[in-house]
């Protein structure tokens, strides 16, 4: 099977993973929400669905090294404020070229 991804330059990877991270964050954020509220059961449809794509999206992390973890995790999934918190984990040049490949990991695993 010949995947999506693979037609994309980088900088098409970067915007789908970024939307990807959007819509995880705002489950998270839906799923906080919800727990503090306590009206799961009246909105346990959204609940699910918030809950199925937190799911996919860690699931799909497991599935890669730990380097694409890292860079996924820190570049797109959480609200890093640090621009360069690669730096102390790698050089300039090898996050770059990591993090090409940490894209097209993940894409990949998502069966993108």
């Amino acid at each position: 099977m010949n995947s999506l991804y693979k037609n994309l330059n980088t900088k098409e990877m970067h915007t789908v993973i970024s939307s990807i991270a959007k819509v995880y964050r705002q489950a998270k954020k839906y799923m906080d929400l919800s727990a503090y509220s306590g009206y799961i059961r009246e909105r346990q449809a959204e609940y699910d669905e918030n809950r199925s794509i937190i799911a996919l999206v860690d699931r799909t992390l497991q599935d890669c090294s730990r380097d694409t973890q890292l860079i996924i995790r820190k570049e797109y999934l959480e609200n890093n404020q640090q621009e360069q918190w690669y730096l102390e984990y790698y050089s300039k040049t090898t996050y770059y070229r990591m993090r090409k490949k940490a894209m097209e990991e993940f894409l990949e695993n998502m069966n993108l």
